[in-house]
């Protein structure tokens, strides 16, 4: 009942918050494949789907005004990370079109410029206090872990895709 007719999920009164809107996506997959209900799928799949038609170069905005649908931060990289990690599942099951393949690689590409010189993600960019256009330096163990996460079901996704199996007999 939280999720609009566009996909996208209001996460808080008049907001759409790209990381809990993940979450939700989420556990709708994880569930909807667990119990075989393709209602649940569905519902992940075009909150996958809203989010990646927000994409722009590989950036979706972390906030957006669920009215005008407009854009009201800059990005953050853990849910960068977690749309990517849908997407690549959603593509595996062949539950999402291949139309996002371009923003499945972009996205990727996006999360990987985040990793500083320290060899960190870096967490993205603040988000009400300045209006999404300063970039935070925080370091975070979960920002780390959701962009290696996406970034191995990326890579693992890609190899699938591209290995093909022969079977030789002789007889």
């Amino acid at each position: 009942r939280f999720q609009k007719p566009e996909g996208n999920f209001e996460t808080s009164v008049g907001l759409t918050e790209l990381h809990p809107h993940c979450y939700a996506a989420e556990g709708l997959l994880y569930v909807g494949r667990k119990i075989q209900n393709e209602s649940f799928i569905k519902a992940a799949r075009d909150a996958t789907e809203w989010a990646l038609s927000k994409s722009q170069q590989g950036e979706i905005a972390q906030s957006f005004d669920v009215h005008a649908g407009a854009p009201l931060t800059r990005f953050r990289t853990d849910a960068l990370a977690s749309t990517l990690a849908l997407a690549v599942e959603l593509l595996h099951i062949g539950q999402l079109d291949k139309k996002y393949v371009n923003t499945i690689d972009e996205l990727a590409l996006k999360i990987l410029e985040m990793k500083s010189e320290n060899k960190y993600f870096s967490y993205g960019f603040y988000e009400k206090e300045f209006k999404g256009k300063l970039k935070s330096n925080t370091q975070s163990y979960w920002t780390n872990m959701f962009c290696l996460h996406s970034l191995y079901k990326y890579y693992l996704a890609k190899i699938l895709a591209h290995t093909w199996l022969v079977i030789l007999a002789g007889g």
